[in-house]
């Protein structure tokens, strides 16, 4: 004999894991953040500990200066599109000499820093994880650990830091 409700008691609980593992990432993601503030305030405001300024330079040369030609390319190209894309409207009603005008506005406005965050999410991204990740497999997590070194504070603070500093940069040259 089938049970009345049992399709109905294995959605619920594919949904209730599911609500249960999204509940478990965003607490991890805050306590992460809650790491990275506490360190960048014990080092940069109440100077308890030294932090790592060569560690984070070269964190913003390898995620910052590396994505400027990317953000460049990606936001001409999407300016082209945008003008391309909007003249023969304009064209309609006369207006094709505000294209320029329109590009400018909607470029600046919105969509270099949006660009600067895509491509640095991507770029920066995927390269913090993956060297993030090697040191996972490779055990020098565990080595840190076993040192009484806190791992957020030598490799997941710099690069935050790093991350943030050059995306105002970016966001910068993306309206450019």
């Amino acid at each position: 004999m089938a049970r009345p409700f049992a399709a109905s008691r294995a959605l619920a609980n594919q949904w209730a894991d599911g609500v249960i593992s999204t509940l478990e990432l965003i607490g991890s993601i805050t306590l992460l953040g809650g790491l990275v503030i506490k360190w960048l305030h014990r080092a940069l405001l109440r100077r308890q500990v030294r932090f790592g300024f060569p560690a984070a330079v070269a964190q913003m040369v390898r995620v910052g200066v590396r994505s400027i030609s990317i953000v460049m390319l990606v936001s001409g190209c999407i300016g082209i599109i945008l003008a391309l894309q909007t003249s023969p409207s304009l064209s309609d009603f006369g207006q094709t000499d505000k294209v320029a005008n329109l590009i400018a506005v909607a470029v600046f406005r919105e969509l270099g820093p949006l660009v600067a965050a895509i491509v640095l999410t991507g770029f920066a991204g995927a390269s913090i994880a993956a060297e993030i990740g090697t040191m996972v497999v490779g055990e020098e997590i565990e080595a840190l650990e076993s040192m009484a070194l806190d791992p957020v504070r030598f490799l997941v603070v710099p690069r935050v830091l790093a991350t943030t500093f050059s995306l105002v940069l970016l966001a910068v040259i993306g309206d450019l």
